[in-house]
């Protein structure tokens, strides 16, 4: 078949419209056939409409983007309605791939039929397929659907060229698409139906990814509205956790609600930190919130918190790592009296964790690394102190120190060797 078109369209048999045709025929066929052989072909019938939605695709990308025999706007009408026919396939023969193709078909569209420019269609084209979606997977239980729409979603926005001319356009598609699909996942989780896990981790992933993207944007162009969207970022998810809480059944949707209030902690807790705290002062009050948190953490017991304890103290680490090396490298660029007390607070964290913390949750800290992250930082700090001294006076204080830090490590080392022994 594909050496027979490939022999049409070389030899200019067919005009334009009639090779357009003649796909669009030959799609629908091959639809038909997967009903008509059901019954008597039932193995190979449930394959024939993937092939059809392949052509059909083909065949508007023909129509509008190669040829200009319709207009745009019309061909992604026609590519709704293809992804449409291709979910009602997916309930039919109960086959996955279904899904995939209406949901590659329907977001990589608009890319490959070529839109020069921002449209207005286009968007209302993308929030209104991804509302379809969301409708759908609800409606018929669909978890590879809505999953693999909202990373395309995102990958739609980063690559599409109409978003470029207008970032609110950006930030308008991906903050609805959220909101569809953090409606599907919590609706499914309100019709107390066990939510399939890999459906549940994959959601992770895609609120860091969306948020990032989305407070990228907004920092660098709409710096004034990044509290209000971290805010109601966090505010969303903890309705949803609340809507699952008050209308599941427990026993079924404690893995959704432990994400659900993870996601909504980690963004209040960006919101309160990175965004209304001047920046001056969050290492201070980052290192002490992270702390509490831990501990409190800690007080929480039972397997319904499980997945909560962990998200979180793996994210509350991961915080403080990030900003530790932001106070080393604020230490090596400038002399300021905070910068030096916010290292000697971060070392101190440090060392009462290497010699009373030495097991966080299910964590087991080498004390050796964590008292040398934390002369790492005194060194940092030393250094910020007597650089303008002379670089004499820098070199022999930090020299200095790095000899007290090796021989306190050397000593801290054999200390624990004899009490492992």
């Amino acid at each position: 078949m594909y050496f027979g078109g490939r022999f049409v369209l070389d030899g200019n048999w067919l005009a334009p419209s009639s090779q357009v045709s003649l796909a669009a025929l030959v799609g629908v066929a091959f639809f038909g056939l997967g009903f008509v052989l059901t019954n008597t072909m039932e193995k190979y019938a449930k394959y024939f409409p993937i092939i059809g939605s392949i052509i059909l695709y083909i065949a508007c990308y023909g129509a509008a983007g190669f040829y200009g025999l319709i207009p745009r706007d019309v061909s992604l009408i026609a590519v709704f309605l293809i992804s449409a026919a291709c979910l009602l396939m997916s309930r039919r023969f109960d086959l996955n791939v279904y899904q995939i193709i209406a949901a590659i078909g329907a977001y990589v569209s608009p890319l490959y039929i070529t839109y020069e420019g921002s449209s207005g269609f286009v968007n209302f084209y993308y929030l209104g397929i991804s509302f379809f979606f969301m409708v759908m997977s609800v409606y018929y239980n669909l978890t590879v659907l809505p999953a693999l729409g909202a990373f395309l979603a995102l990958a739609v926005c980063a690559i599409s060229e109409y978003v470029d001319n207008d970032v609110m356009n950006l930030v308008l598609f991906t903050l609805g698409h959220f909101v569809f699909y953090a409606s599907a996942y919590t609706l499914k989780a309100v019709r107390s139906e066990q939510v399939d896990k890999s459906y549940t981790y994959s959601f992770f992933p895609y609120v860091l990814l969306f948020y990032l993207t989305e407070y990228y944007y907004i920092s660098s162009f709409k710096t004034m509205w990044t509290p209000a969207f971290t805010a109601v970022t966090a505010l969303l998810l903890g309705l949803c956790y609340l809507c699952v809480r008050k209308f599941s059944n427990p026993e079924k949707s404690g893995l959704t609600s432990s994400l659900l209030l993870s996601l909504a902690s980690l963004t209040a807790i960006h919101t309160l930190f990175y965004v209304m705290v001047p920046e001056k002062f969050r290492p201070i009050s980052l290192i002490a919130a992270a702390v509490l948190s831990i501990k409190g953490i800690e007080q929480l017991k039972g397997e319904k918190w499980a997945l909560y304890s962990r998200i979180m103290t793996f994210s509350m680490i991961g915080l403080i790592g990030l900003n530790y090396f932001e106070v080393i490298f604020t230490e090596f660029s400038g002399k300021a009296f905070l910068q030096v007390i916010n290292g000697l607070i971060y070392a101190t964290v440090l060392f009462y964790i290497t010699f009373f913390e030495k097991q966080i949750l299910d964590l087991k800290v080498n004390p050796l690394f964590t008292a040398g992250a934390g002369h790492i930082i005194i060194i940092a700090a030393v250094y910020n102190v007597t650089k303008n001294m002379g670089n004499g006076m820098a070199l022999m204080a930090t020299g200095g120190y790095l000899l007290v830090a090796i021989a306190s490590l050397f000593f801290l080392d054999k200390i624990q060797n004899k009490i492992d022994q």
